[in-house]
């Protein structure tokens, strides 16, 4: 029985965007945001297929990024980052 994998990919990794794109048979992007795209991936009924084995592999090999987290992402947010540069003091 076939099954479905979700990838979050981040908008700037194009050495996964590509991968994804060119060499994998059935898979559709599911929904897009800001700096993010999330594909669905039609896994094969048997093995991992040649498509999804090249990506792990580039993970693994570290030629590919994994998208940032969002804790990390919250927590190098600082007080301007939400305020804006600008803003003075008595803002």
């Amino acid at each position: 029985m076939a099954g479905d994998f979700t990838a979050l990919v981040a908008a700037e990794n194009a050495a996964a965007i590509g991968l994804l794109q060119e060499t994998l048979a059935g898979v559709q992007v599911t929904h897009r945001e800001s700096g993010s795209v999330e594909y669905e991936i039609t896994l094969p009924t048997h093995g991992l297929g040649d498509g999804l084995q090249a990506l792990l592999r580039g993970f693994g090999c570290r030629q590919l990024q994994s998208p940032a987290t969002i804790r990390g992402t919250l927590a190098g947010l600082t007080p301007e980052d939400l305020i804006g540069r600008d803003a003075g003091p008595d803002s």
